[in-house]
């Protein structure tokens, strides 16, 4: 039930997939924002959501009438946006830093490959594959490749033996200006730590940790920060939180 100027949305999700029937139904609603007797307050958003033809789902062809009703958008998956969000879910680290690193794999969608029922690598196939990260390797790496295909799923494989090469995590409290940093043209590795800290940053070990990754420049080091925000925003009033500021102040107002 909807409140008279309370804002809300009306998510009508996978419309392509309706049939005939519902399409034809649902032409009073997007035109004359009512169902039957029942009128959508204006304070209401209503937003449809479907696949494209090209993405060999179980799609409908949307009539012309239903689809001059709407305003027609095409979203496009993006990594930073992505990153905010899987930082707030609690996932993987070790994901993270490999879809950083390896943009390309966010989503790796081929019709071709679809079309022969073979996996591939998007958002939600990778939050799934996150869950197999630690299972023994002759096991995960088979899981891997059926949830997000052989190409991901290897490329992966050699992110997670890339991590294995990281200074430890208490190391890296303890003496955060004397623990080993990757070399700068080992770039993989450099992002790999970067995510690795802002995954474990908390209000404890936020001085020791945003000084660590410091050492690996402005970028990486804002990127930690905004990260481990997103997750915990408490952070901003973490010890340490004011030098970090004033220092990056330039970037990370960009950011």
């Amino acid at each position: 039930r909807f409140e008279d100027g309370k804002p809300a949305i009306l998510f009508a999700d996978e419309i392509t997939s309706a049939t005939r029937e519902v399409h034809s139904a649902s032409y009073q609603l997007f035109l004359e924002r009512r169902v039957g007797d029942v009128k959508i307050p204006d304070s209401v958003m209503i937003i449809a959501a479907g696949n494209r033809l090209s993405d060999r789902g179980v799609v409908n062809q949307i009539p012309a009438p239903l689809l001059n009703r709407f305003v027609k958008l095409t979203i496009e998956p993006h990594l930073d946006s992505w990153l905010d969000w899987a930082a707030t879910k609690g996932v993987d680290p070790r994901m993270l830093s490999w879809v950083g690193s390896q943009a390309q794999y966010l989503h790796n969608f081929d019709a071709g490959q679809a079309a022969g029922s073979e996996p591939f690598s998007t958002p939600r196939s990778i939050v799934s594959a996150a869950t197999y990260i630690d299972w023994p390797k002759a096991e995960r790496v088979e899981l891997l490749r059926g949830t997000i295909g052989k190409e991901a799923a290897d490329s992966l494989e050699s992110h997670l033996r890339l991590w294995g090469r990281l200074p430890a995590f208490d190391e890296v409290v303890s003496d955060p200006e004397g623990c080993r940093i990757p070399a700068t043209n080992e770039l993989g590795e450099r992002y790999a730590v970067s995510m690795m800290c802002a995954m474990r940053m908390d209000r404890q070990t936020f001085g020791a940790l945003w000084r660590y990754v410091d050492r690996l420049g402005s970028v990486l080091c804002v990127l930690a920060v905004r990260l481990a925000q997103k997750r915990d925003p408490s952070l901003a009033t973490a010890k340490g939180y004011r030098d970090f500021a004033t220092k990056h102040r330039a970037v990370f107002e960009r950011a």
